[in-house]
């Protein structure tokens, strides 16, 4: 009862605070100002993003993060301030929550972000005391031993299309458990505005859906690719998980257009590469960054030539990817370097029947060899030495129980013989030839 009393108690204070200073202060803003995390387990990390904001964005500024509570020490950091540039009137901080031999039941944190002053390049003055006034943000997360699943999802929305493209649903997936979750499946029908007796279904399995992340919301994108004529349909979305229907939306409308009404554009933005110098056995991490600047969908897949002494010697293909309007996304390719030498990556993304231009990064292959290459090599032919020297050391004892055996055969024949000469010598029987 005390413990309970004691965490009730500060878990109000929490609170209370937590309102008194983002109602105290007006120079700097706070959404959400209060996160609550459920049936998080240990082990389980979860990430959280919040937002600062201000009104006067003339200056830089910085602010310093402080945590306190019984449930401080299970929080981390990518940084440890929040930074506003010159001209920038929010700016993201995002935290982990990741229990570890946590007791189960609630815990409570306090986030205090004090601003401090900064230098001529917007850095913090990381020995300076709390000069401005700050906010602070409410934290609760609850750890727990169970497996918990529970999932939903948001209202389905549709882009139009045109004839000979896919047409593109999307909704947002809502996991509050701390298991990943998706749905089991997708029905969707479709049905000509003009003719109700033209209808056309599909079924999209779950394995061609992402999965949502422990207490985590994100949009799952999906696409209805039967050929539709031009006109207008009513689209029928039923979503299900654990064997049930979770959601179902009908009426949804849905416009096809003549081909090259609605036109595709994507722009390939950047191709980077995690180094510009390898060693042999190392990997090159080939990165292409695409934007869907278009009017409808897209589902761009990356390509990646790979040239030594201008041939090509290999070609990487990354799996589609669906990119809504204004969307951008980014496609990883890995390649193992084999020989030394300068190489050159060469990619571009195609998309319906358009290509992107190709672009171009060049990196030099030293003639060293990472230790790791060969360790597969140097282990085999540890193991297939260790294995000879056993078959050898197995041999040889062999031969040495034979010759140990040859040795008891000799001395029994010698004891015969002995015991034969004694026996005449005592008085037995002598032949005389």
């Amino acid at each position: 009862m005390k413990l309970l009393f004691k965490r009730t108690l500060f878990a109000f204070v929490l609170v209370f605070s937590s309102f008194f200073i983002s109602h105290s202060v007006e120079a700097i803003g706070l959404s959400p100002a209060e996160v609550k995390i459920n049936n998080i387990t240990n082990g389980m990390s979860v990430k959280k993003t919040v937002f600062l904001s201000r009104e006067n964005a003339a200056d830089e500024q910085a602010y310093r993060v402080k945590v306190s509570g019984e449930g401080s020490k299970y929080l981390s950091f990518p940084e440890q301030y929040v930074r506003f540039t010159r001209g920038a009137n929010s700016s993201a901080f995002n935290f982990f929550v990741s229990p570890v031999a946590a007791p189960n039941g609630l815990y409570h944190v306090i986030l205090d972000f004090e601003g401090v002053p900064v230098d001529e390049k917007g850095n913090p003055n990381e020995s300076s005391v709390s000069v401005m006034p700050g906010v602070a943000l409410v934290l609760t997360f609850e750890v727990t031993d169970q497996e918990i699943k529970n999932f939903s999802v948001s209202t389905v929305y549709v882009e139009n299309s045109e004839v000979g493209q896919p047409v593109v649903f999307y909704f947002d997936g809502i996991n509050g458990g701390n298991v990943d979750a998706k749905p089991e499946k997708i029905v969707v029908k479709m049905t000509s505005q003009s003719d109700p007796s033209d209808t056309r279904q599909v079924e999209i399995p779950g394995s061609e859906l992402e999965a949502v992340a422990p207490s985590q919301t994100s949009k799952i994108t999906f696409s209805y690719k039967n050929p539709l004529k031009e006109g207008t349909y009513y689209a029928n979305v039923q979503i299900y998980a654990d064997g049930k229907i979770i959601r179902e939306q009908s009426k949804i409308v849905v416009t096809i257009f003549p081909p090259g009404t609605m036109s595709q554009a994507a722009n390939f933005s950047a191709l980077e590469l995690n180094d510009v110098e390898f060693s042999l056995g190392e990997y090159v991490k080939i990165v292409g960054k695409i934007e869907n600047t278009g009017n409808i969908p897209i589902e761009p897949t990356f390509y990646v030539e790979i040239l030594k002494d201008e041939k090509i010697i290999d070609v990487l293909r990354a799996n589609p990817k669906i990119l809504l309007r204004n969307q951008n996304t980014d496609f990883e390719l890995n390649y193992q370097i084999t020989e030394p030498g300068d190489y050159t990556a060469q990619a571009h993304f195609e998309y319906g029947i358009n290509k992107t231009e190709k672009k171009t990064a060049e990196f030099f292959v030293k003639t060293e060899v990472q230790p790791s290459y060969y360790i597969g090599y140097v282990v085999v032919g540890l193991i297939v030495l260790l294995l000879l020297v056993l078959i050898i050391k197995k041999i040889i004892r062999k031969d040495e129980d034979y010759d140990d055996y040859e040795d008891d055969e000799d001395y029994d024949d010698e004891e015969e013989s002995n015991s034969s000469g004694q026996q005449d010598n005592n008085g037995g029987p002598k032949f005389v030839a």
